[in-house]
């Protein structure tokens, strides 16, 4: 196992500001304790140039593919899948909400989901519309969708900047206000405490979303559609609070729901 040295790493200045770092010595130091391989050194870039192994394996992330490209470009190098840190891959990448088993089909659970989806079409935003609905002791306690500040109109007169940012990447960069912050903010402007409430959303939260919601009080996350984002999820699960996702109810369900309350 090699260990690349300080003069490779002078080489990455992102990685440079990594306050986890360890120097690679003491690294050697450590792995080499564990005994988990025959041999284990640091490498200079002397070294490293004149390396000709048959096969590299390194971690799939930002630093280990651009020294594969500056190193081992005619060497067969596997990645693997191994979280080192937050980098250019990872901070964007969207993964499957991992609900708590629940899947909940109740009607009163599909009624309010259905006002928030309602909500989110008044939602002035083209890209995306998000409704949501807070509810406590089984009363609506908020309403709204995504809006755009200083008014709903705001970037058509002004332009959109998140039209200058990645798809799916930096959501804290907009100029409006989130449809699970609005419904928070006026219940705060009411007054009115949220411990043990629950919230309905049509598009799981936003990493800065899910911070809000896990220190809130609200203990029921309700959601139908959207994926999680870098620790959204897991602060949300860390701070009791349980995710629920909402099964839609079908066209031909809600036909033969209306075709049973009138008969």
């Amino acid at each position: 196992m090699c260990i690349i040295g300080s003069d490779i790493i002078q080489d990455f200045p992102l990685i440079q500001r990594e306050i986890r770092a360890i120097a690679p010595e003491d690294m050697h130091a450590i792995i080499d304790g564990l005994q988990l391989f025959k041999s284990v050194r640091v490498i200079n870039k002397t070294e490293l140039n004149n390396l000709r192994p048959v096969k590299v394996l390194l971690a799939n992330e930002t630093i280990s593919r651009e020294l594969a490209k500056q190193y081992f470009s005619n060497i067969t190098v596997e990645y693997l899948p191994v979280f080192l840190r937050w980098d250019e891959q990872t901070v964007p990448s969207q993964k499957p909400v991992q609900y708590d088993a629940v899947i909940s089909e109740a009607d009163f659970d599909n009624q309010i989901m259905e006002l928030a989806k309602d909500a989110s079409q008044q939602s002035p935003d083209w890209f995306r519309q998000v409704g949501a609905v807070l509810v406590k002791n089984g009363q609506i306690i908020a309403t709204h969708h995504n809006l755009r500040l200083p008014s709903p109109q705001a970037a058509y007169a002004e332009g959109d900047p998140r039209n200058y940012v990645p798809l799916g990447t930096s959501t804290h960069l907009h100029n409006g206000l989130h449809a699970e912050q609005y419904v928070i903010a006026e219940a705060a402007q009411k007054g009115i405490s949220l411990e043990n409430a629950s919230l309905y959303v049509t598009t799981f939260p936003c990493p800065d979303c899910s911070a809000i919601i896990a220190h809130s009080g609200i203990k029921k996350l309700f959601f139908t559609s959207g994926y999680a984002m870098l620790d959204g999820q897991t602060t949300l699960k860390q701070h009791g609070v349980k995710l629920i996702w909402v099964k839609p109810v079908t066209a031909d369900e809600k036909t033969a729901s209306s075709v049973d309350e009138a008969v």
